[in-house]
């Protein structure tokens, strides 16, 4: 079997219709390298989900009194796993807020 994913932002794959079969091969064809490893498998019959992984921020991380910290204060797209260095790297900037 195969999973495969593609990023694109919400425009292109509204473009592509990229929850129907047709337009998810649309978008494969851009990814070259994906697309050359998904031609040793059958057709896409199906696709399983088309889900948005958006990021988001807090305009202020910080205030009176309080400190967002990690998915708190920003949530990163969940695909990439890009939120856990980004925890690992403010775990310790926020202690020494907070011991300041």
């Amino acid at each position: 079997g195969l999973v495969a994913a593609v990023f694109a932002d919400p425009p292109a794959v509204a473009a592509a219709r990229a929850w129907r079969p047709e337009g998810w091969a649309t978008l494969l064809r851009g990814a070259t390298a994906t697309r050359e490893r998904a031609a040793a498998f059958a057709p896409l019959a199906a696709i399983a989900s088309v889900t948005a992984a958006g990021m988001a921020r807090l305009d202020r991380a910080a205030g009176d009194g309080w400190l967002a910290v990690g998915d708190a204060a920003a949530c990163h797209d969940p695909l990439t796993s890009h939120g856990i260095g980004s925890a690992l790297h403010q775990g310790p900037h926020a202690a020494a807020a907070i011991l300041a």
